[in-house]
């Protein structure tokens, strides 16, 4: 498959994959007694074994070059200096400097550790005077994604000092059965939208500013209760909330890393500020590692170039991040944000269509639960998906029911994928020939197994860290802008002029399924029958 760069590691990389189709990683291990040791990898609390993908010494080797002939080095260079690498908005992709203020101009440092101040204050305030149980993030995509991750992976651990709750699509039922269990003079909101002109979060800040209202929330205290996260001063000034109120988010902070901002206030109010300052000192453990010149010592590189190995090389369009901790059963959900909307371009940075398969389909779930359903697929499926397992080491619950059993399927499902059954293995069990096809196990299919040392706020701040760099090695290689998400604007645009045909307050002409669709709608809205 010719690459966007047409460079010789491209050249070499795609003979590679030819010749690995004829080689099975059992070989390998058998081959060499170190394999384990020569591809694994600890960067503070977190681990990741990558032995068990299809890599050797010259592989690995092209696959870096391949990298330096896409200039990866100057990108990271760029984006660490806080450069407009964002390319199509003109802007920078500098969220890694909220991790480490010292990389900023003394202007936005003063401005950023100022936001980080107020915040922090805010927090303490709330948690002194211990008049809220509850907080409600009202935010869709980048505005919830991560903290709803954070704070249910943190919410096995310990009980929030104000619960969190997190409202992003507008599904009237869920929203009413979220509000029947708050009590409004005991519920703080929070309003998180870079532009604040969502059409969702503004339905549903339209509908929980009215429930306080309705339940005798004066307009003085209503003020009290709400806390807005925006890059759009303006329109927030339009809702009246006070200044202590209002944090701002920086054009240069992308939606999907805005957890790193002001975006991430609904960890501190639910857990403390010393949580949000544990997950970005471990995020910055990488941040430091990512920095290293030494190629085969730098994780999120490696990762990412297996990353663009498997979809761009070995003809695996998807893959699937399993979790075999259930407080970590929202990975794959930010997970897809982060690397669909970053990757999901077909076009390089100078409008030319890309010339080699990019970004994979990223999917999952729960590793146990998914063992009881679509492993069938990844063990037996035509379908080769290269899978990352995921575990957090739990130790106050080591010795529990149930923990050796999750433990001995994190380490089993990898091995079995990576074996197989062969057929003289099952004729050897001694079961029928005529079920041999049937039982057999192709083997030979990649893993990564990452596990952190424990399950807090700091690994947290790892394994996020450890993606986000992944995800920019895969657009720097692509040669694409992994900072922008235009496609997500049609969609959004089209569905005003649909609302409009659905009360009748539009005569524009659709295609046939789209009229066909209204019409059998639009019989919801009509409020004179």
């Amino acid at each position: 498959m010719a690459s966007s760069f047409n460079s010789r590691s491209d050249k070499t990389l795609a003979r590679l994959a030819k010749r690995w189709q004829g080689r099975y990683l059992r070989d390998q291990f058998k081959a060499d007694p170190d394999r384990f040791t020569r591809f694994s990898m600890k960067v503070g609390g977190l681990f990741a074994d990558f032995s068990k993908n299809h890599i050797d010494a010259e592989t690995q080797a092209a696959l870096f070059a391949f990298a330096e002939d896409a200039g990866f080095t100057d990108w990271r260079q760029r984006m660490f200096a806080g450069e407009a690498i964002n390319s199509t908005e003109n802007r920078a992709a500098w969220h890694v400097a909220l991790r480490d203020t010292r990389l900023l101009t003394d202007v936005l440092r003063e401005q950023v550790e100022h936001e980080r101040c107020r915040g922090e204050e805010l927090v303490r305030n709330i948690h002194r005077s211990a008049k809220y149980t509850d907080v409600v993030n009202i935010g869709i995509g980048g505005s919830h994604l991560g903290p709803e991750f954070v704070c249910k992976a943190l919410s096995a651990l310990r009980k929030p000092i104000v619960r969190p709750h997190f409202l992003s699509h507008t599904d009237p039922r869920t929203r009413s059965a979220l509000l029947a269990s708050l009590d409004p003079q005991k519920t703080l909101v929070v309003i998180a939208s870079k532009s604040f002109t969502t059409i969702e979060t503004s339905v549903n800040t339209k509908a929980v500013l009215d429930w306080l209202t309705e339940n005798g929330i004066s307009r003085q205290r209503l003020k009290e209760q709400v806390i807005t996260v925006s890059a759009n001063a303006k329109a927030v000034s339009s809702l009246g909330i006070p200044e202590n109120h209002r944090f701002t988010m920086h054009e240069w902070v992308g939606g999907r890393y805005s957890m790193w901002s002001s975006i991430g206030l609904p960890i501190a109010i639910a857990f403390g500020n010393d949580e949000i300052v544990a997950l970005h000192v471990g995020a910055r453990t990488i941040d430091n590692n990512f920095l290293c010149d030494q190629a085969d010592e730098n994780l999120a590189l490696i990762l990412g170039l297996l990353d663009i190995w498997y979809a761009s090389f070995m003809a695996c369009p998807t893959r699937i991040v399993l979790a075999y901790n259930a407080a970590l059963r929202l990975l794959p959900a930010y997970l897809q944000q982060l690397i669909m909307e970053s990757g999901g371009k077909r076009v390089q940075r100078n409008g030319e269509p890309i010339s080699m398969a990019s970004a994979p389909i990223i999917w999952g779930g729960m590793g146990q639960n998914g063992q009881h359903a679509f492993y069938q697929l990844l063990h037996q499926g035509a379908h080769v998906v290269p899978v990352d397992f995921v575990l957090a080491m739990d130790e106050p619950v080591a010795n529990e029911p149930g923990y050796e059993t999750l433990v001995e399927n994190f380490i089993a499902q990898s091995e079995a994928l990576m074996c197989g059954k062969s057929a003289d293995e099952v004729l050897q069990e001694g079961e029928d020939a005529d079920l041999v096809p049937h039982m057999t196990f192709p083997g030979n299919r990649p893993s990564t197994s990452i596990l952190l040392d424990k399950l807090d706020a700091f690994h947290l701040g790892q394994l996020i860290a450890l993606y986000e760099h992944r995800t920019f090695v895969q657009g720097i290689c692509w040669n694409i802008n992994p900072f922008d998400q235009m496609g997500v604007e049609l969609g959004k645009r089209m569905a005003g002029e649909i609302g409009k045909a659905l009360r009748g307050e539009s005569v524009a002409e659709h295609d046939a399924s789209t009229s066909g669709l209204v019409a059998l709608l639009a019989k919801l809205f009509r409020r004179d029958q």
